[in-house]
């Protein structure tokens, strides 16, 4: 029990740390800026890919990001999104039970969307391009509008794994099977995950 409650309280400190990797850019300040990491078989984070959404002319930006799903009335991505960008820009949820309807509203007015239940799966096929860990898992939850058409990319794949070597001190041996709860796109997302790590699925 105490090394569930530590994967929890991990998963909650990579959320937020998340949302700080949105920040911007160093090199670029006024542009969003995600790192995503990729995670080797042998549990060492060997590189990343920086996830550039193009750029921004400072505070008073008009773009919008947000999220779509049904029900989402109680996500905390607002509040993550907020932390992440000190409030500078607008994140809007997106509540419907029609995924194009919710997703001709990202076209017409946002430059990114997160992508939560039951949307994944439908976001992945309506992106122009996607990124390995989508292209795995057949599920995506961030779609940006980028020069080659829409990007999508799933960050569970990267959560699942990060927290769960976290919490494990980069000790595989310490999990052998995870339980999957669920068979939409996170739990592919979860599947694949723990898959490459070498765990046994249930």
């Amino acid at each position: 029990y105490a090394r569930f409650l530590k994967t929890v309280l991990n998963m909650t400190d990579l959320f937020l740390n998340f949302a700080k990797l949105f920040r911007g850019c160093p090199e670029y300040p006024h542009r969003l800026y995600i790192r995503h990491s990729k995670v080797c078989k042998n549990n060492i984070i060997m590189d990343s890919n920086d996830i550039i959404i193009d750029s921004f002319p400072g505070k008073g930006d008009e773009k919008r990001f947000g999220l779509i799903g049904d029900p989402i009335k109680g996500s905390l991505s607002p509040l993550l999104f907020n932390a992440g960008y000190d409030g500078r820009y607008a994140y809007d949820l997106i509540e419907g039970p029609d995924f194009e309807t919710s997703y001709q509203k990202f076209i017409d007015g946002y430059e990114g969307i997160n992508v939560t239940a039951p949307f994944k799966e439908q976001a992945f096929r309506k992106a122009d391009v996607r990124d390995a860990t989508c292209e795995k898992t057949g599920a995506a939850n961030l779609l940006v509008k980028k020069d080659g058409g829409i990007t999508a990319y799933n960050t569970d794949y990267t959560g699942i794994q990060m927290s769960l070597l976290k919490a494990a001190e980069n000790d595989r041996q310490v999990w052998r099977t995870a339980l999957i709860v669920g068979c939409g796109g996170a739990g592919k997302a979860a599947a694949v995950a723990v898959g490459d790590l070498r765990l046994k699925t249930v």
